[in-house]
């Protein structure tokens, strides 16, 4: 097992088996919010019959259900390299390095899109569904939970710091 990268105060139990800290529940959270777009394609493509009321329900207007997809393909590719951590891929390392900025910044975007959806609903006297506004305020918390939590910080540092040391040693073993 790694090392475990002196971090803040965190239990055994908040590592995992290769000693880089875990992201939290939370982290996860932002995450699967980011990928909301992909969560309902998925889920209409399963419910055949029903897929395209699903679809019409979430995304009125084709053009914002490929935004959604766009929006969340960063989130759904860092869940992908979260996955490959054991395996130290170069990639997969560089990615999560800067999870957070990219999440910060899809969230960001994420939530001025569905601020001028909101406007433009509204402005042109159409009828703003009630879970609108709540994804909204849940978008705003979430970028403000990604500024300033430290385990988050922590857990996208930590990976880079053990990625460090890594390939440090892989140097340090050849002739």
């Amino acid at each position: 097992m790694a090392a475990k990268i002196a971090l803040g105060s965190y239990n055994d139990e908040d590592f995992d088996q290769y000693g880089l800290l875990k992201p939290s529940h939370w982290l996860w959270l932002v995450v699967l919010l980011l990928m909301r777009g992909w969560l309902i394609f998925v889920m209409a493509g399963v419910s055949r019959e029903h897929g395209s009321p699903i679809l019409s329900q979430f995304y009125p207007q084709h053009g914002q259900l490929a935004v959604a997809l766009l929006l969340g393909l960063p989130a759904l590719v860092l869940a992908w390299t979260a996955s490959l951590k054991q395996y130290r891929h170069t990639f997969s390392a560089r990615y999560w390095r800067y999870g957070q900025p990219i999440l910060l910044l899809s969230l960001l975007i994420d939530g001025l899109n569905q601020l001028v959806t909101i406007h433009h609903l509204w402005s042109q006297g159409e009828v703003v569904a009630t879970w609108q506004p709540i994804l909204l305020l849940t978008t705003v918390w979430a970028f403000i939970f990604m500024l300033k939590s430290q385990r988050s910080r922590e857990a996208f540092a930590a990976h880079s710091a053990v990625d460090k040391a890594s390939s440090k040693e892989k140097s340090e073993s050849k002739p």
